[in-house]
């Protein structure tokens, strides 16, 4: 088969941007793509353990419903963090599992993806094929993605959101069925494997772009488009609702059983800000990592704003000229988030706190930069395609002095009057290693005079170059430099860990327990996280690897009971994890006995206590040790089968959380099933031998996943029927 030349050259315009964005991924985080280096922090201890376990339960064909390996289990399909429902998460999982060569390799493929979603934006709103490009490298090394490298829900939701800001301007420009299926399938994406904070604050936005495409479109073509338009958003909204039908119904009995639910007090809600002084990461990034960030007033993961020095120069000279009404919206929006993700240095975070829902159930203000850094980049993307187009050099020049003025001043200020020595900090520092006596003021005085060089080349460049067709490749290629010496400055802080290598943990793991054995029945207070089971990096959710129904974890997600009787009763909990994982009690009491138990201090590790509503489900117990026996028959994480002998009726006690969708069966007869010491699972036993089985089977989340896979497998089918039909036409 022979292609003609006018096919290659086509078909090379067409897939240039994208191998471009792989191949600078690859090459900015080489570290971690080329498998060096692992990723650190949050992701190495609770993103890597969840979905080394969401694939080991899809390699063993068991829905990934119920972790019950942290906190006396919970159920990972409900909890946001988890991607337990992500369908990325489903292919690497289901495929190959979890490795930590898998993880470093997902990492690296969503920060792709999200160059690609913001090339794709860019090319929406109407600008250069290059322009939009540059946008794509900006937003992929920006500095969230530096940043917030180890919190890999956050990264999921920064690769979605261009994508689905992007297919809802589509929808209001287009307003056909296909956008609106594109739309869903992508929101889809960013509720499964984000964090739900974005899609609350994502919601407000698209609101907003609603109210503008409607009142445009209103006096520009009437009211029957107007109708149109909101006919499409019910349609869109209904099939964005069928598609993510597990999720939401996930969450929605989740509700009831979840602390955060109730909202966070205010100091916690302003927790975690893009600090005053994080505003330094605008213009210079290797700014705001250091061994010692104390003065900033907030996590070094949280400081970082860079969207490129190129890039800020653009937005600067936006200011300059008139702008188009959609880019003084993303205008609005950014400056709107940048004010709210500074926290209390300014009343916009209390107000939303006040008065708007879902603002006060979550923390770290700092994480609405991404929306700040969307919407720069978009406005910055506007500026560099109308200097290319109409080659306004004077505005340029005027914003590069403007912001080359700005460095100055910031770093004269943080350097006055120390002592900086910048040949002794170059030859003994290790600029692209973590360093724990590196001092802010060399950093800043370095990168200042890094982004002086940028600066001028860019000024030589414009006023110089005289075959100005070629002008954005040479803007390219210095925004990719620019950004990639940032990310590679920054990246021994925030992105990987140069102390370890992914051989070095692969070698650890590969000797892990395989598959789901059967729990050993020694006592789950023995089972923690920290000693014997810690290898270098990983320390933190251990159970998971090792199989160990274990009390303790690292998840902001709990059980509301769970954490009540952690907090409130911990002697209560401290007593009962001193049983194995399975139990006879051999006495019951009134729930309302415990405290003056837990006065005394008697505690008695036999004895669980039962509400009101527990007691009525109980027909008759004999009280007494007597000869009880419990042998695990199976095991899997959602479900337990017992082999138990008991010389009288008893409460069978399983260490695992009671929750919506556990069921026990007593010789294969359903029994219905009791709350011991406010979460535990148990049921009534009668005497004698028989199979106890618990099984965890919620019929409405198992209902919405059907739900939910038939309507995304319809959605794709139809693109690929509406693409096929758009080509032959």
């Amino acid at each position: 088969m022979t292609f003609s030349r006018s096919f290659i050259k086509r078909f090379v315009w067409e897939i240039y941007p994208y191998l471009a964005l792989l191949v600078l991924a690859i090459l900015g985080y080489w570290q971690v793509a080329l498998l060096q280096h692992p990723l650190k922090w949050d992701l190495i201890d609770q993103a890597y353990p969840w979905k080394f376990f969401i694939g080991e339960s899809l390699q063993n064909h068991i829905l990934p419903l119920w972790n019950p390996y942290q906190h006396c289990g919970y159920p990972i399909h409900a909890d946001p963090q988890s991607s337990a429902l992500y369908p990325v998460v489903w292919f690497f999982g289901y495929i190959w599992g979890y490795s930590i060569y898998v993880l470093s390799l997902d990492f690296v493929l969503h920060v792709f993806l999200a160059g690609i979603g913001m090339f794709t934006l860019g090319k929406t709103l109407g600008f250069r094929r290059d322009v939009a490009l540059i946008m794509g490298i900006g937003y992929m090394f920006s500095g969230f993605f530096v940043g917030n490298a180890q919190h890999f829900m956050w990264i999921i939701s920064a690769t979605w959101l261009p994508f689905v800001i992007n297919a809802y301007i589509r929808l209001a420009t287009k307003r056909t069925l296909k956008q609106a299926v594109v739309f869903s399938l992508f929101m889809f994406l960013l509720l499964t494997g984000g964090y739900p904070a974005f899609t609350m604050v994502l919601l407000y936005f698209l609101i907003i772009l609603f109210v503008f495409y409607a009142v445009t479109i209103h006096r520009d073509e009437g009211m029957t488009e107007l109708i149109s338009f909101i006919t499409y958003n019910a349609v869109t909204l209904l099939f964005t609702i069928l598609t993510s039908a597990v999720m939401l119904i996930s969450v929605i009995k989740m509700m009831p059983f979840m602390s955060r639910t109730e909202g966070l007090s205010l100091q916690d809600a302003l927790y975690g800000p893009f600090s005053v002084k994080s505003l330094i990461s605008f213009i210079i990034p290797f700014g705001v990592v250091n061994y010692d960030l104390s003065s900033y007033n907030t996590d070094m993961s949280m400081a970082n704003g860079y969207f490129g020095i190129i890039l800020f120069v653009f937005f600067i000279a936006t200011f300059f000229f008139r702008k188009s009404a959609i880019v003084k919206l993303f205008l609005f929006w950014g400056l709107f988030m940048l004010a709210a993700a500074v926290g209390d240095a300014l009343p916009v975070r209390r107000f939303l706190y006040d008065y708007l829902p879902f603002f006060n159930i979550f923390r770290f203000p700092s994480l609405l930069r991404i929306f700040v850094i969307i919407s720069f980049i978009v406005v910055s993307g506007y500026a560099l395609n109308y200097f290319i187009i109409f080659k306004k050099i004077k505005i340029i020049n005027l914003s590069v002095l403007a912001v080359s003025l700005l460095i100055a001043i910031v770093t004269g200020f943080v350097v006055a009057g120390q002592y900086i020595n910048l040949g002794g900090f170059l030859k003994n520092s290790g600029i692209f290693s973590f360093s724990e006596t590196s001092v802010l003021a060399r950093q800043i005085f370095f990168q200042a005079i890094v982004q002086m060089i940028f600066l001028g080349s860019l000024l030589l460049i414009i006023n110089k170059f005289s075959k100005w067709d070629r002008l954005p490749i040479f803007v390219m290629v210095l925004v990719s430099a620019d950004m990639i010496l940032a990310l590679q400055l920054n990246a021994p802080y925030t992105v990987y860990n140069e102390r370890v290598t992914q051989t070095q943990i692969n070698k650890r793991t590969k000797k892990l327990p395989k598959g789901f054995p059967i729990p050993k029945m020694t006592p789950v207070i023995e089972n923690r996280d920290r000693g014997k089971l810690s290898f270098r990096p990983l320390w933190r959710n251990l159970n998971i690897f090792h199989k160990q129904l274990a009390w303790d974890g690292y998840n902001p997600f709990q059980m509301k009971n769970f954490e009540r009787l952690e907090d409130s009763l911990s002697g209560l909990l401290k007593t009962v994890i001193e049983n194995p994982p399975v139990f006879f009690a051999e006495t019951v009491l009134p729930f309302d006995s415990v405290f003056n138990v837990i006065e005394s201090g008697e505690i008695d590790e036999g004895t669980i206590y039962l509400k009101p509503q527990s007691f009525k489900k109980i027909h008759f117990i004999v009280q007494g040790c007597g000869d009880n026996s419990v042998t695990f028959k199976f095991f899997s994480p959602v479900e337990a089968e017992f082999e138990v002998e008991t010389d009288r009726n008893k409460v069978l006690v399983y260490l695992q959380n009671d929750y919506y969708g556990w069921e026990a069966f007593v010789d294969g007869k359903e029994y219905p099933v009791i709350r011991a010491d406010g979460t535990f699972l148990a049921v009534e036993v009668p005497k004698g031998q028989h199979i106890v089985r618990f099984k965890y089977k919620p019929a409405l989340i198992i209902v919405g996943f059907y739900v939910s896979l038939f309507f995304i497998v319809l959605s794709v089918c139809y693109l690929i029927f509406a693409v096929r039909k758009m080509d032959k036409s």
